[in-house]
């Protein structure tokens, strides 16, 4: 049985208790905001590399298929569930570049609380 450490290696100065465990499902509740146009092929957020990725083909049935597509705001998470040798059970993927759109095929979360926008990429890099 694995012990897990109640006191953080990394320690910033004003923190000085120990670890809180949480479940995903307290600190993000999934979304299923769809858009209603509002947001045009300039704003599709291309997960994988988390920029904007706009629509090459604008025609009357891409558009229309883009009420398919989901809400993404800044500080959302999608879970990109596509295996790879890097990520063997898919990755979650956090919205820093702005609000805009992703396809139907990602689940998006929200945050329930406010938090730093760059805490979980600057949390990988320290855990590196």
């Amino acid at each position: 049985m694995e012990v897990k450490a109640k006191e953080p290696k990394v320690r910033f100065g004003e923190f000085t208790g120990k670890w809180e465990e949480c479940r995903f499902n307290e600190i993000y509740k999934k979304i299923n905001e769809k858009n209603d146009l509002s947001f045009g092929p300039d704003k599709i957020i291309s997960v994988a590399n988390m920029y904007y990725k706009p629509m090459r083909d604008s025609t009357k049935s891409k558009i229309d298929y883009m009420k398919t597509y989901n809400l993404m705001r800044v500080g959302d998470i999608a879970f990109e569930s596509n295996k790879s040798k890097s990520y063997s059970y898919g990755r979650f993927v956090e919205n820093i570049i702005g609000d805009g759109i992703v396809s139907h095929v990602f689940d998006v979360f929200r945050p329930i609380t406010s938090y730093d926008l760059f805490f979980w990429k600057y949390d990988v890099i320290l855990k590196s």
